[in-house]
């Protein structure tokens, strides 16, 4: 079986999704399981100490969320059926601009969203990295920079910055694509 992964998830496997040898009618728990055993660094981001499913952590089975399912976590998987894991993906908030030239810009700060891992979706979306180590084309460019962490009570989250120039006809037609993969978490 064939499981695929979002956002954080997937450079701790390697790619975006893990083939599984399952039987036929193994449980969801049965199939994390295996992914844990097999990558232990998922453990920490998909479960509580007591072995329970982390509330902002979810699983879907042929596009379901589990946790409505009747089975719920022992909901038994068939070989053609969609396993996919999403972790909880940080938002952020932006604010756009002009400068004198007439040039657009828009700031926008995530949190919990790596650098790097932003970085890879504007690549995806056809961005080159540039020698100063910005990313974009001919007509726009982001630089990524990451910014003190926000703090939720006794947790500490990671931000990045983004900051997005370029003509303004580029931006109206850049803005949506990377909105989509940060929503989606690459997906």
């Amino acid at each position: 079986m064939f499981v695929r992964l979002y956002a954080t998830l997937r450079p701790i496997v390697g790619g975006k999704g893990v083939e599984l040898d399952l039987a036929d009618g193994a449980s969801v728990q049965a199939a994390l399981d295996a992914l844990v055993v097999r990558f232990p660094k998922l453990a920490d981001m998909m479960f509580e100490r007591d072995g329970t499913l982390y509330r902002h952590v979810h699983v879907f089975v042929n596009g379901r969320d589990v946790r409505y399912l009747p089975g719920e976590m022992n909901t038994s998987l068939e070989m053609d059926d969609r396993l996919e894991l999403f972790p909880a993906v940080g938002g952020g908030d932006g604010e756009c601009s002009r400068d004198a030239n007439g040039d657009a810009g828009l700031d926008i700060t995530l949190a919990g969203i790596p650098g790097w891992l932003v970085a890879e979706y504007l690549i995806e979306i056809g961005a080159r990295r540039f020698a100063n180590g910005d990313l974009g084309d001919h007509d726009w460019t982001v630089r990524l920079t990451q910014v003190e962490d926000k703090c939720v009570g006794s947790i500490a989250v990671g931000q990045t910055k983004i900051e997005l120039r370029g003509a303004p006809d580029a931006i109206e037609r850049i803005r949506p694509a990377i909105e989509k993969k940060l929503i989606r978490a690459g997906g």
